[in-house]
């Protein structure tokens, strides 16, 4: 009978074994349904969800349509260039009235007139106004590709975000799968007296710890999703399958001695450091348009009119000549208008020196933190490694009752860690490298070349 039972027992053991071999090296290929092959035309890639974004983003669409009215402004401007042309149309009727009431009849008066005037010369002012809308219409050009560029960093953020839940929620179904395994092992055992009942115990704790571990995976990757969604202007409930990978490149140091390249990249393409430099041409302009006030303001004009008793009018007039208009003295507000603008013109100057200071700290903060992502992943991959072959001992050494269930419990708890902290360190690896491009003012950069 006790030779059944061993013969028994190693059968189940072997069974076991084969299983939890199976279990370990499967499991990571498991993928749920919302990862999907690139090649499935069905499959929301990276670069499509940055141009859905572009399309659909509602923060990138206010800023479009505050572009527009920049240039609207613009158009405007232009139109000082050109003559200014009134027309009119008046008809009276007058009624003369005596001291006592009487009344000496009604008349009625027919009258029309057409107004043009062009300007000839003011100093400048009027082309410092129209550059002046130029590059603030330029500005906003500049303002817009700058939010593009955030909303694209947030759209690699939550796509990359999705890819690491659904990681994540792989590996607690993996380290389920361990735990039901280890307690079905340990029933056995227990079964025919091998092991105490506190191991069964402790083996049904940990399988529903995984438990609750996996249902708090499954919500991640639906917060996930809805974090995607909103950015990409959908239904937070929308429900769409994405690629399996958002880089196609494997993760990669970058050389610090490429820094001052990287700087000058990021200065180059940054859309918010060419607003500001729009912002100060504005402002150049604005000061001159200011500065031409000073000076008489010289048009061309003319009138036609015609006024009569009755309709058509027959009876009319016309004059053409030249005015000059200046201004004497207003209490000293343009002096001070000038003296302002000059300041603002001074602080955007001063603001755009730090920005780009502020951007090459961002850049070379993003460097390191890519670099630091890559060595930690680089040793939580060995780690993954190491964990996975001492869980292999403690089950088989547990087997042979060479140790207990806290060891094995703990070999399987390091090993589910040991994966899910390569999981983040290669999400943190690629989302330095997104903050990299958004910083560096790029879409994609290409770690290779550097």
């Amino acid at each position: 009978m006790t030779q059944k039972i061993k013969v028994l027992n190693y059968s189940l053991i072997t069974c076991l074994s084969i299983l939890l071999l199976f279990v370990l090296t499967t499991c990571t290929l498991e993928l749920q349904p919302l990862i999907a092959s690139a090649d499935d035309s069905s499959v929301l890639t990276l670069d499509d969800a940055l141009k859905i974004a572009k399309e659909n983003n509602k923060t990138l669409q206010a800023q479009y349509y505050q572009m527009q009215s920049a240039k609207e402004t613009y158009i405007q401007a232009l139109g000082y260039r050109l003559p200014d042309v009134t027309g009119s149309l008046n008809y009276e009727r007058n009624r003369a009235m005596s001291t006592n009431n009487a009344s000496f009849g009604s008349k009625d008066n027919f009258s029309y007139s057409l107004d043009a005037s062009q300007l000839l010369y003011d100093f400048g002012a009027t082309n410092s106004y129209i550059q002046s809308a130029y590059h603030s219409y330029k500005q906003s050009e500049k303002q817009y590709n700058d939010t593009l560029r955030q909303i694209e960093y947030q759209v690699k953020q939550n796509y990359l975000g999705v890819l690491s839940a659904d990681q994540l929620y792989n590996t607690a179904k993996e380290g389920l799968d361990l735990a039901n395994l280890v307690l079905k092992y340990t029933q056995s055992e227990f079964d025919v007296g091998l092991v105490a009942r506190s191991d069964v115990l402790s083996a049904e704790v940990e399988a529903q710890n995984a438990k609750i571990s996996l249902l708090n995976a499954q919500n991640q990757i639906n917060v996930s999703l809805a974090n995607l969604a909103n950015v990409l202007g959908y239904d937070p409930r929308k429900d769409f399958n994405i690629a399996q990978t958002a880089y196609s490149s494997a993760p990669k140091l970058i050389k610090t001695n490429f820094s001052d390249e990287i700087f000058s990249m990021a200065i180059k393409n940054r859309p918010d450091i060419a607003a500001a430099v729009e912002g100060i041409d504005a402002a150049r302009y604005t000061l001159k348009n200011l500065k031409s006030s000073l000076y008489p303001k010289i048009n061309l004009v003319g009138d036609y009119s015609r006024s009569d008793s009755k309709f058509p009018p027959e009876n009319y007039s016309w004059f053409y000549g030249v005015t000059a208009t200046v201004t004497f003295y207003n209490g000293g507000q343009n002096v001070s208008k000038i003296r302002q603008e000059q300041d603002i013109l001074n602080s955007l100057i001063k603001t755009k020196d730090n920005l780009e200071d502020s951007v090459k700290l961002a850049v070379w903060t993003d460097i390191l933190n890519l670099n630091n992502a890559y060595s930690t992943f680089e040793l939580s991959d060995a780690a993954v490694k190491s964990a996975e072959e001492n869980l292999k001992v403690n089950e088989a050494q547990y087997r042979e009752g060479l140790n207990s269930i806290i060891d094995l419990t703990t070999a399987r708890n390091n090993y589910i860690s040991a994966k899910n902290q390569r999981i983040i360190n290669e999400y943190n690896y690629y989302l330095s490298l997104a903050a990299l491009e958004r910083d560096i003012g790029v879409k994609f950069l290409n770690t290779e070349s550097y």
